[in-house]
């Protein structure tokens, strides 16, 4: 009977330790794991020069029909890609990074259509992929990549002149052209360092949006055909917002009119969050209508993900409010997740390319999936993983002992014990290998060789970093969490 007794103890025991475990979608290998499904659906069955118009199709995708044949670096796919290469960011798989060089490679680094006198901004989406992809190795060796970016963006801005206070149709006369070209322009200026073009960008951006932005409602028309009525599409709104966080995570932040598109940023976001919810049972999505809910009922995915991913990427930059921000993130990530097709992978309820609104629970959307959803899905991934916490004690490259320097994190802390001042040195980096800070100095200041340091002292964005600790002994890692 005692031995019964026991071997249901250990029965309660491992049950409760597995379920006091158990991952949820928050979790950074969970979130890691579904951004691997949403981006294998799409690469599976890809013909690297028409990866809108796959074989995917036979399983319920709808194509684009008015994506014209083997044109595979159009606006769609583009957006595909800016997801895959936040991807790579999060995971270092190169698996991810060859596929996007192979697609590039196929494109020859050009706008869509080869067309380096392109005037239309869905053509300039793919070279955001390019830029980024030279960045990670910006050697003369690799000019190649970032030519014919040049070469159009040189062009465009020669001939095409706005027309304040609004765009010719030369321009950016439709709201999610703010996604394809503003990013582009902004991510080629950081690669080439040739920032005369941000104001280009500044100038065309408050044309159009003098244009087309409704000042009270905090949203844009999609284009002439609703300026002037109250429809607000969520996927026009939600390309404009996706295309400011791309822009102000690329622009200098000495930029001169940084702050004009902050706030645009900040008074967006908030007018959106709003409007979540308004749909069952998923009330951490939105509709395809920012206002009309009761006509367009039911939740879409693309304008969702982008909704999360901008939110995200605002509260980890200290741009908005946590408190009232992280639980309309959650609740949308929570609901995009469980969109996810668990045997392949297929994001459902994506809005097929459209105009505007339609009504999701009529128009045979709701299994549809589509590259600019799965981009956004990963985009939103990659913010997730940023916000999950990772282990904050140190982790070394060999056995510790007392005898040998140490670190670790807590409550926003650095904890640094040394053995000896002499050869240390202390460096933050960013998730994605970036030197942010360097405290090497305020170490050898410390006469006791214990030193704590504020990461609020550092005047870093919210966000996770990677502390390393060097002395002649070996490095020392510590994950460090920083939020506000």
């Amino acid at each position: 009977m005692k031995g019964r007794f026991f071997i249901w103890g250990l029965v309660f025991l491992c049950l409760f330790f597995r379920i006091g475990s158990a991952k949820t979608e928050f979790d950074q290998d969970s979130i890691v794991n579904i951004m691997k499904r949403v981006a294998k659906y799409r690469m599976t069955y890809a013909d690297i020069a028409n990866l809108f118009n796959h074989t995917s199709a036979n399983k319920g995708d709808k194509p684009n029909q008015w994506a014209a044949t083997n044109q595979g670096a159009d606006w769609d796919v583009g957006s595909f890609f800016t997801g895959l290469m936040a991807l790579y960011k999060t995971t270092q798989d190169t698996t991810y990074l060859n596929f996007a060089k192979r697609w590039a490679t196929t494109f020859n680094w050009k706008p869509c259509y080869n067309n380096v006198n392109a005037t239309v901004a869905d053509n300039w989406c793919c070279t955001q992929t390019y830029s980024e992809i030279y960045m990670l190795n910006p050697t003369s060796a690799n000019n190649n990549m970032i030519t014919y970016t040049k070469q159009c963006l040189t062009n465009y801005f020669d001939n095409v002149k706005p027309n304040p206070p609004y765009v010719n149709p030369g321009g950016w006369w439709w709201c999610d052209a703010l996604y394809m070209a503003p990013p582009a322009i902004a991510l080629y200026c950081k690669a080439s360092g040739e920032n005369r073009f941000l104001d280009s960008l500044n100038r065309y951006w408050w044309s159009v949006s003098g244009y087309l932005y409704n000042t009270t409602q905090k949203f844009w028309y999609r284009d002439n055909g609703t300026r002037g009525s109250n429809t607000f599409w969520s996927g026009g709104n939600a390309w404009a917002v996706g295309g400011l966080v791309r822009v102000l995570d690329a622009m200098p932040k000495t930029y001169a009119n940084r702050s004009k598109f902050e706030s645009q940023y900040k008074e967006m976001c908030d007018a959106i969050r709003k409007q979540q919810g308004f749909s069952t049972p998923y009330d951490g999505m939105w509709t395809t209508s920012m206002l009309d809910h009761t006509g367009f009922p039911g939740p879409e995915s693309i304008g969702t993900a982008f909704f999360c991913y901008a939110f995200a990427w605002g509260v980890r930059n200290g741009l908005l409010d946590s408190a009232t921000f992280v639980p309309s993130i959650n609740k949308a990530w929570r609901d995009l997740v469980k969109n996810v097709s668990p045997t392949d992978g297929r994001l459902f309820k994506c809005q097929h390319v459209d105009w505007g609104p339609t009504n999701m629970t009529t128009n045979g959307d709701d299994n549809n999936s589509a590259p600019e959803g799965e981009g956004a899905f990963m985009l939103a991934g990659s913010e997730m993983y940023l916000r999950a916490t990772p282990t904050t004690s140190a982790i070394a490259l060999k056995t510790i002992d007392p005898k040998i320097s140490s670190i670790k994190c807590c409550g926003g802390e650095l904890y640094i014990s040394l053995i000896s001042s002499q050869n240390v040195s202390c460096k933050l980096y960013t998730m994605q290998g970036k030197m942010v800070a360097d405290i090497s100095q305020r170490l050898h200041m410390s006469s006791s060789g214990k030193t704590v340091v504020s990461l609020r002292e550092l005047s870093l964005a919210a966000g996770v970093y990677r502390a390393v600790l060097q002395d002649g002994n070996g490095l020392l890692n510590a994950a460090v969490t920083m939020t506000r």
